[in-house]
């Protein structure tokens, strides 16, 4: 999942996509997961970094908590395929607290018998 910020301005996301050649020809749609509105942004020019892709990516709105479809063809084929997420939040860690100390085992005393 890439996270974007709900901004205007340009941002950049890194991208592993099915291959590394011929960086042109490039089409990136968004698809917005509440409204179904498609945002298409043809010829993105797209720069090989170490092991990834980097794209540009601008959002139409300055709204937080959307979720899109992201689709990337190049000549016409699907090259990449992901979800974005916009918001402002800078921690998205979560973290779970084990319940441990209110675990009590079952004590059976089957025993199963082979013949």
């Amino acid at each position: 999942m890439i996270r974007l910020k709900p901004i205007l301005t340009e941002q950049f996301a890194d991208v592993v996509p099915r291959d590394y050649e011929n960086l042109t020809d490039i089409t990136l749609t968004l698809t917005n997961e509440d409204t179904n509105s498609e945002l298409i942004f043809e010829n993105v020019l797209a720069v090989l970094n170490g092991n990834f892709i980097t794209i540009p990516i601008t959002l139409p709105l300055e709204q937080e908590d959307l979720m899109y479809s992201l689709k990337i063809t190049k000549g016409g084929s699907l090259w990449f395929r992901d979800k974005v997420y916009v918001t402002s939040t800078e921690n998205t860690s979560k973290y779970h607290k084990s319940n441990s100390l209110n675990y009590k085992s079952k004590e059976d005393s089957n025993k199963y018998i082979t013949l």
